[in-house]
C-alpha cells in the first residue's frame, strides 16, 4: 500500500477545496444541531498535515540516497540546460525568428492576397458575364422592337444571331468544364432567364417555319428575289441548320413531288395523256428547282458565318442530302420523284386488271414518251420506273 493512499483525493485533478471542506462540515455536524462545530473539522484536517509531514519525513528519512542522487542528477542537468542546450535552442529560435519573419509570414501574406484576389477576380468575371448578359438581352429586346414596328424584316437575321449569342452563352455558362463562368447562375436574373430563353428561341423557330413553309407555298411569294423570305431562310439557318434542312426537305419540296406524282398516277388510268404529264411536271419541276436553287444561292452563309464550310445555303441545302439524292436540287427532285412513282406504278400492276394490260401493251410507247418529254437523269430515272411495266410481260 502506497505511503501517499490516504491522501488520493487532495491528489486529484478535479479536486476542489470548497467543496471538499463543505463535504468535511456535513460529515461532523449534525443538522438538528443549533450550533456549527467547525473545531473538528479543523482537527481532522490538522491531524492530516502532521500524518503528511511525518510520511514525508519517513520517507526523506528512509530513501535519502536516492533524493540525494536526483537533487544532484538535476544539478548536472541544470547546468547541461544552461551551457548547451539552451544557447542551441536560442540560436535555433533565432534561426526560426528569421524564417517565420522572411519565409512563413510572406507566405501567409501571400496566400491571403491570393485568396482577395481570386475574390476579386471572381467577382470581376460575374460582372463581365452579367454584363455582355445584359448587353445581349438589350439588343434583343432592340431587335424584336424594330422587327414589330418596320416592314423591313432584315433585322430578324441580327435577332436570329442575338437568340444564337444567348444560347451560348448559357450553354458555356452551364458546363462544368468552364470555370468561374458557372457561378454566373447564381445570379437569379440569369439563372432565371434561361428557361424563357429557351420557350422564345422554340416560338421564334416555329414563328419563321411557319413563314417559310406559307412564302414557298404561294407562286407569288415563291421567287428567287423574296428578300423577306431569303431572310427567314438565313434566320432560321442560324436558329437551327437541322430545322433548316426538315422545312425545305419535307416541307416545300416534298410538297411539290407530291403534287408531281399525283398528276403522274392519274395518267396511269390514261397511258396516252402520261406524255402530257411528262411534259407537265418537267416544267413545274424546272421552274420549282431554278426557284430554289437561285433563292439558296442568293443567300450568302459566309455574311453570317465567316467560319462557315459552305458559301450559300445551297451549299448547305445539299451537303445535307446523301449522295444517293443527287448532286443538284433538279437530282434530288427526279429522284425522290421516280421513287415514288415507281412504287405507284408497282402498286397498280400488282392490282392487275384492264388497266395493268393497256400499261403492258402500252409499254413501248410510255418509254417513247418519257424519252421525248424527259432528257438526261431525269428520263433515266423515269424509265427505270416503267421497267417495272416490261418486267410483267
Amino acid at each position: 500500500m502506497s505511503d501517499l493512499e490516504d491522501f488520493e483525493a487532495f491528489l486529484e485533478d478535479d479536486f476542489d477545496p470548497i467543496r471538499f471542506a463543505a463535504s468535511l462540515l456535513q460529515a461532523t455536524n449534525v443538522v438538528d444541531d443549533t450550533e456549527l462545530d467547525l473545531s473538528t473539522p479543523l482537527k481532522k484536517l490538522q491531524f492530516d498535515v502532521n500524518e503528511c509531514n511525518k510520511r514525508m519525513e519517513s520517507l526523506s528519512s528512509t530513501n535519502h540516497k536516492e533524493l540525494l542522487y536526483n537533487v544532484d542528477k538535476v544539478e548536472v542537468n541544470r547546468k547541461l540546460m544552461d551551457e548547451i542546450i539552451n544557447p542551441s535552442t536560442a540560436r535555433l529560435k533565432t534561426a526560426f525568428d528569421r524564417i517565420n519573419k522572411d519565409v512563413i509570414t510572406p507566405y501567409e501574406d501571400a496566400v491571403k492576397l491570393n485568396d482577395a484576389l481570386q475574390r476579386i477576380h471572381q467577382t470581376c468575371m460575374l460582372l463581365r458575364g452579367s454584363s455582355f448578359f445584359l448587353v445581349f438581352l438589350q439588343q434583343l429586346t432592340e431587335c424584336e422592337k424594330s422587327l414589330q414596328s418596320s416592314d423591313d424584316n432584315r433585322e430578324v437575321i441580327r435577332l436570329a444571331k442575338t437568340y444564337k449569342q444567348l444560347a451560348s452563352f448559357f450553354s458555356k455558362t452551364s458546363s462544368p468544364l468552364k470555370g468561374s463562368t458557372a457561378d454566373l447562375l447564381s445570379l437569379r436574373l440569369i439563372r432565371d432567364y434561361g428557361p424563357l430563353l429557351q420557350v422564345k428561341s422554340a416560338e421564334f423557330i416555329a414563328d419563321l417555319t411557319s413563314k417559310i413553309s406559307n412564302d414557298m407555298g404561294h407562286h407569288s411569294s415563291f421567287n428567287s428575289k423574296n428578300t423577306v423570305l431569303q431572310n427567314n431562310l438565313l434566320a432560321l439557318y442560324i436558329m437551327d441548320s437541322q430545322e433548316f434542312t426538315s422545312v425545305i426537305d419535307r416541307g416545300a419540296m416534298t410538297k411539290s413531288i407530291q403534287i408531281a406524282l399525283a398528276q403522274l398516277t392519274r395518267s396511269l388510268q390514261s397511258p396516252r395523256t402520261l406524255a402530257a404529264a411528262f411534259s407537265e411536271v418537267k416544267q413545274s419541276s424546272a421552274n420549282f428547282s431554278a426557284t430554289l436553287s437561285v433563292l439558296f444561292d442568293n443567300c450568302k452563309v459566309t455574311k453570317i458565318d465567316p467560319k462557315s464550310d459552305n458559301s450559300t445555303l445551297l451549299d448547305v441545302f445539299l451537303s445535307s442530302l446523301s449522295d444517293t439524292d443527287g448532286t443538284s436540287v433538279e437530282e434530288v427532285y427526279w429522284s425522290r420523284l421516280a421513287f415514288r412513282f415507281k412504287k405507284s406504278v408497282a402498286a397498280t400492276m400488282a392490282r392487275g386488271g384492264p388497266i395493268a394490260r393497256n400499261l403492258r401493251s402500252q409499254y413501248n410507247v410510255l418509254l417513247e414518251s418519257a424519252t421525248s418529254a424527259l432528257e438526261g437523269y431525269s428520263a433515266d430515272q423515269v424509265k427505270d420506273a416503267l421497267s417495272l411495266i416490261g418486267g410483267h410481260n
